[in-house]
């Protein structure tokens, strides 16, 4: 008796999450279809400007280098040893 109400509530779970799935797959279907038309040719051209800039992003972060910053006061320049903080600290 107990098995069987346990059941019927499982499967109204189950329902009720398989229809909101199907709402988000519907949403997103006519989401898709009314924003217009892409030839190959444009979304290849998307997909090749999506890698230059990954490319690029990359390039910069290979010449910029890491910045390294003082343990202290968390700023770029110095570090904890040469920090005018904890000279001043040190001082008093």
């Amino acid at each position: 008796m107990h098995e069987a109400v346990l059941l019927r509530a499982e499967v109204k779970e189950l329902q009720a999450a398989n229809a909101m799935k199907q709402q988000r797959q519907r949403r997103r279907k006519k989401r898709i279809q009314e924003s217009g038309v892409l030839t190959v040719k444009e979304g290849q051209d998307i997909a090749h400007q999506v890698e230059l800039d990954e490319q690029l992003r990359m390039e910069m972060r290979k010449h910029q280098g890491a910045r390294r910053r003082c343990g202290l006061c968390n700023k770029v320049g110095h570090n904890a040893r040469t920090c005018t903080r904890h000279q001043e600290n040190n001082a008093e």
